[in-house]
């Protein structure tokens, strides 16, 4: 069975059929460049701020979060008497 190529999705019976189209894209970084579709991003360096932050250096923005989680204990898992 051939779909027509005009139609993006047909009904047959008790079937649906639907097109989809994707580009994969695998070219250069200088043919990209040559058509002006490139991109340069900068992101914050996440392992950088820790080291810096547990150094002891104060910044901007960056905060520490402590919480604590509380679960039920189950019969298989009593709490040992160091654990109160």
């Amino acid at each position: 069975m051939l779909m027509p190529q005009n139609e993006e999705k047909i009904k047959l019976q008790n079937l649906q059929v639907k097109r989809y189209s994707r580009l994969t894209i695998k070219t250069t970084i200088e043919t990209a460049k040559s058509f002006g579709a490139t991109k340069i991003e900068e992101i914050v360096d996440k392992d950088e701020i820790k080291k810096l932050v547990t150094q002891g250096i104060f910044i901007d923005g960056v905060t520490e979060s402590t919480y604590i989680i509380v679960s039920k204990l189950t019969r298989e898992n009593p709490p040992q008497s160091d654990d109160i």
